[in-house]
């Protein structure tokens, strides 16, 4: 490569390596210095300072007529850089999209300098044309980048790691601005935009939409908003619901949770429909079961009625006393007990009072627990014991029938001379129990009623039949008595 060289304002002529001046090759390279300039370096090279009063740098591409077809990404930026200055920041990487096989590869840009700018026009890799400005330390951080772009500006500031601490975004429909620690967490970030806005400052989270409004603090406690619904949200450590408040246009609900997930109270208002207006209470255990359910309902005509359930059909129910307190007879034996109750000023004994029916499918016992008789062999079970006086000012029993079959002309009436025979062998009238049965197996008074009404139409019959024979006897007196006379 031939050099030329002009030194002391001596003409050009054949230039030594070494030679100071300014130097032209036959490629059009010029450096002014004191080494020749280097054919694939740049056009002009200055060993030295430089002053200038206006300086302009168009790159290699001028207009967006139309879009630029480069061959690659790394054309791209190669013809695309306007400013590189500095000291040497090392090799640097961009990222590529193949849309051809859909992956992306790095491109290298070696010998980069701390101080680059981009102007980049419309081309095959940017649907329009952007502008890009990079400050770099001497460790090919990126410290300081701008883009603009049409539709957005970006502004990032990043640390000596390259962690972006300051970032700010300005689109057509939003602007963004965020500030993060030094592990990149952010700590402060403020959205703006079209249809919805944000804030968030540590763990804080704040969000306003056109028809929306929510925020956040730590993911513990949160509030949401919008034209359909309202939520109120209390998490704990494992992020999982404990507690909130959920309106919507059918209902509102307060609902508590397990540390599971599960929901174990709920308290419900509807606001729609046939029961609007009503409310309940749902208890559920650890598993997700109902176990308590307290409602209203509101009926057609306007009046409303509640109902108390407890749904499992192990429950026991205490007034006056808790389970654990309970002998274990009242634990596993009843379902709902009644434990008497005083104090200086009152006495609440575990009375039970209705005013309407009280019906039962089993057995009630008054005084007892015993339902057969004789209380230790007995085998058959009554509905209803009693152990102690019963008062009543009526008492009706039911029986399968009545002794009026005396009165048919086909009952044989035994002759008393027969009934003689059975009292002086047992002791007590025919078909009626004996004094060792009443003992035994007690009365029932249904039968005995009837039986005792069979002997006293037994005995009206007996009565009837003697008044008969008083009769013929009395009619034969008179008529010996007549006799006697004549």
């Amino acid at each position: 490569m031939n050099s030329f060289a002009l030194t002391n304002n001596s003409n050009a002529v054949p230039a030594t390596n070494t030679a100071a001046g300014l130097r032209l090759d036959n490629n059009g390279n010029v450096r002014i210095g004191t080494s020749a300039p280097v054919a694939t370096g740049e056009k002009l090279q200055v060993d030295g300072a430089v002053k200038v009063e206006t300086l302009t740098a168009t790159g290699t591409v001028a207009d967006d007529s139309t879009p630029v077809q480069f061959a690659s990404y790394a054309e791209m930026l190669a013809k695309s850089l306007v400013i590189n200055a500095g000291a040497f920041s090392g090799d640097e990487y961009y990222e590529e999209y193949n849309y051809e096989d859909d992956s992306d590869y790095l491109v290298l840009l070696p010998s980069q300098r701390t101080l680059r700018l981009y102007d980049f026009p419309k081309s095959n890799f940017y649907p329009d044309s952007a502008l890009q400005l990079t400050l770099a330390d001497r460790n090919n951080k990126k410290r300081f980048d701008f883009n603009a772009q049409t539709g957005y500006t970006s502004l990032n500031i990043a640390d000596d790691i390259g962690s972006n601490r300051f970032s700010l975004y300005a689109g057509k429909d939003n602007t963004f601005l965020n500030i993060a620690d030094d592990t990149g967490l952010s700590r402060f970030s403020l959205n703006a935009g079209k249809n919805s806005n944000s804030l968030r400052f540590g763990s804080f989270l704040f969000n306003l939409g056109n028809e929306n409004i929510n925020f956040w603090i730590a993911n513990r406690f949160g509030f949401d908003a919008n034209n359909s619904n309202t939520k109120l949200y209390i998490n704990g450590t494992n992020k999982k619901s404990l507690f909130n408040i959920i309106e919507d246009t059918n209902n509102t609900d307060l609902n508590i949770y397990g540390d599971n997930g599960y929901n174990r109270f709920n308290y419900n208002i509807t606001k729609t429909g046939r029961f609007a207006g009503a409310s309940s209470i749902n208890l559920k255990d650890s598993t997700g079961r109902a176990i308590l359910r307290f409602a209203e309902q509101n009926l057609g005509d306007g009046s409303s009625f509640s109902y108390f359930s407890l749904t499992q059909p192990l429950t026991i129910m205490t007034i006056g006393s808790t389970w654990d307190n309970l002998t274990p007879h009242l634990q596993n034996d009843f379902k709902l007990v009644l434990k008497n109750g005083s104090s200086a000023y009152y006495n609440r004994p575990g009375s039970l009072y209705a005013e309407s029916n009280v019906i039962a499918m089993g057995t009630i016992g008054i005084g007892t627990e015993v339902f057969s008789y004789p209380e230790t062999t007995g085998t058959v079970e009554y509905s209803l014991a009693v152990k102690g006086n019963v008062r009543a000012y009526m008492y009706k029993a039911i029986t399968t029938g009545w002794s009026d079959f005396v009165f048919k002309k086909d009952y044989k009436l035994p002759s008393l001379a027969l009934v003689e025979k059975h009292i002086e062998a047992n002791g007590h009238l025919p078909n009626m129990p004996s004094e060792k049965e009443i003992v035994q197996d007690g009365i029932n008074l249904g039968e005995m009623a009837k039986l005792q009404m069979q002997k006293i139409e037994e005995l009206t019959l007996y009565l009837i039949e003697q008044n008969k024979q008083i009769e013929t006897l009395t009619n034969k007196v008179k008529q010996l008595e007549k006799s006697k006379k004549q």
